[in-house]
């Protein structure tokens, strides 16, 4: 699959035959989003509060890329843009 993803956006292509690509997950964190920023516009966390989020590396991208109003050139072009390592973290 190496040679199918070169000179492509990492957003639009499917990494295997069952796997989701980035934009398959862009469309599922903004629903994710879209209930996180009501809950916190509602009041329903504490004001002084820290949220932790586990998850894979593209998954955590794309979240920074949704939080952070990223176009799709801004993704691939940020130092962020390659995967995290193994049990690293992002700190907002």
């Amino acid at each position: 699959h190496t040679r199918e993803r070169t000179g492509l956006a990492s957003l639009s292509v499917r990494t295997s035959v069952c796997g989701e690509s980035g934009s398959d997950v862009y469309d599922r964190l903004t629903i994710f989003e879209d209930h996180l920023v009501r809950d916190i516009d509602n009041g329903n966390f504490p004001e002084e509060v820290n949220l932790v989020f586990i998850t894979h590396g593209l998954t955590l991208r794309v979240f920074l890329s949704r939080w952070f109003h990223w176009t799709v050139d801004e993704f691939n072009v940020r130092p962020s843009s390659a995967p995290p390592a193994h049990s690293s973290t992002a700190t907002l």
